[in-house]
């Protein structure tokens, strides 16, 4: 298990937060580097001397993870599996998550429709290893719409859905739609795992016909899969795009980076 470093484990970053959380704490004296908008000008002026309210993370918020179990997880990079690699990732945000005192959820997609509806405590990590550990991608192909739907009608409140998936360019006419209807309600995160092995081959030096026009079309790939990410983002979804040698911490960071913004 990770020990109270889980914010540094495996390269994770965070970043200082960018404003007060979201939730009042309390009132105490105004301290050099506050900003003016923590001023509380009624108990300035009862008091007679600046008094600041303080604030806190956030918490009681929702983690709901939406897991790709189709046919493009069964990839496989080197000596771990997509599919692997997205479960560790999973595993390790609800863990990070949890001692955040968020709630988390998950739900499999392309599966066969296992829920784990939101819970908060050390305990569900347990519980969420216990739901998935005989997991294994299908080939079976996800059905985006269909998913975020369902997930609509069992969480209501607010909450950071994760799609844990391996994007493909052909995927966005249908990714999309799921995304704006879940954005409705919720704040989207796509997270795909990149391929080391594309990337490699897209790297290497063609000394002959075949392996020029293998590179050529692993360059088209790319710039497609590229062009598929950024129609996401330019629809406002924030996206985590990485191999998986980084794909768990590429994710840990984000979600403490959402958390510090607080903009859940």
């Amino acid at each position: 298990r990770l020990g109270s470093d889980y914010r540094y484990a495996s390269g994770i970053r965070t970043r200082n937060r960018r404003g007060p959380g979201s939730e009042f704490q309390e009132l105490r004296d105004y301290r050099l580097g506050d900003s003016m908008r923590q001023i509380d000008w009624r108990a300035t002026a009862r008091t007679r001397k600046p008094i600041a309210r303080e604030y806190q993370d956030e918490r009681d918020q929702n983690v709901v993870f939406l897991l790709d179990c189709g046919r493009r997880m069964r990839a496989v990079d080197g000596v771990i599996g997509h599919f692997d690699a997205a479960l560790n990732a999973v595993l390790l945000m609800s863990y990070i998550a949890l001692r955040q005192g968020d709630s988390v959820a998950v739900a499999t997609v392309a599966s066969d429709g296992r829920w784990l509806a939101p819970v908060k405590g050390a305990a569900m990590t347990d519980r969420i290893l216990n739901a998935l550990y005989d997991l294994e991608p299908s080939n079976t192909i996800p059905d985006y719409n269909r998913a975020a739907t369902e997930l609509l009608l069992k969480v209501r409140k607010h909450s950071l859905v994760v799609l844990v998936t391996n994007l493909r360019t052909e995927d966005s006419e249908e990714l999309l739609p799921a995304v704006r209807l879940l954005g409705r309600r919720h704040r989207v995160v796509v997270a795909s795992l990149g391929e080391a092995a594309v990337r490699e081959a897209s790297r290497a030096e063609p000394t002959s016909f075949t392996q020029a026009v293998t590179a050529a079309a692993t360059a088209n790939y790319l710039a497609d899969r590229a062009r598929a990410l950024s129609l996401l983002r330019a629809r406002g979804v924030l996206c985590v795009d990485a191999q998986p040698s980084r794909f768990s911490e590429a994710l840990a960071s984000a979600y403490l980076e959402i958390k510090a913004a607080g903009a859940f």
